[in-house]
């Protein structure tokens, strides 16, 4: 299944709307989206808004890329997620999510009780986004044999855990609580294109978790610290 789509110039208009279930049993989903582009309109738009449950089965994978708008009004992002499981696998599938920012807002949005999910028979899951905003009982989750990837989407951004402002052009920024609503045997952030990773909260795992830090620039630890609780921490 591929899906793709524009929104038109004005407030609200986005460019793929999933508002009910979209199932393969044996196939690619791809849903790529960009938001509207009146830079004047009052409200913003999402590139992809998912209020509807996407599964693909079989080992296949979810592919999702949108650009929020270019208005610099509310209601803007390039991945909005507002439903549990919207995104997941029921066998083993990758799930890639990018969120390209506009004129406002967050590269990815996830709400209320928003989820990606490959819990069931594990599969990756890579998040690439400037900014993303974790809200709610929102939760990103895959099993201890899973890796959850989140990396910048612009090359040279950084990464900033701890921090609790999304900053429109990144760095991309993670709380403490945003990263408790992660769940996966490895977490990766950031890659050789990605710029200076910052820790300037205490980041602290419930569970065993093993932490992959890589960055094109230096990993600042300051004097926070990162309890993996037990998991391997690679810099």
């Amino acid at each position: 299944i591929h899906l793709q789509g524009t929104g038109g110039g004005k407030s609200f208009s986005h460019g793929v709307i999933i508002n009910s279930p979209v199932t393969t049993n044996d196939g690619t989903i791809t849903l790529i989206g960009i938001g509207g582009a009146d830079a004047a309109a009052q409200y913003g738009s999402y590139g992809v808004e998912i209020v509807g449950t996407v599964t693909a089965g079989n080992g296949k994978a979810i592919i999702v890329q949108g650009t929020a708008g270019s208005s610099t009004g509310l209601f803007n992002a390039g991945v909005y997620i507002g439903v549990a499981d919207a995104l997941s696998s029921t066998t083993s599938g990758t799930i890639q999510v990018t969120g390209i920012e506009g004129g406002s807002g967050t590269g990815i949005l996830m709400e209320s009780e928003g989820s990606i999910s490959t819990l069931t028979n594990g599969g990756n899951i890579t998040l690439i986004t400037n900014s993303l905003d974790m809200s709610g009982t929102s939760a990103i989750s895959t099993n201890t044999a899973s890796s959850v990837t989140l990396r910048p989407y612009t090359n040279g951004v950084g990464v900033d855990l701890g921090a609790s402002s999304n900053t429109l052009g990144g760095p991309l920024s993670l709380t403490d609580a945003e990263l408790d609503r992660i769940t996966a045997g490895t977490i990766n952030v950031g890659n050789t294109n990605s710029g200076v990773i910052t820790v300037s909260a205490a980041i602290n795992r419930a569970v065993n978790t093993t932490f992959n830090l890589t960055s094109g620039g230096t990993v600042d630890l300051n004097a926070s610290s990162l309890n993996t609780n037990g998991g391997i921490l690679n810099i």
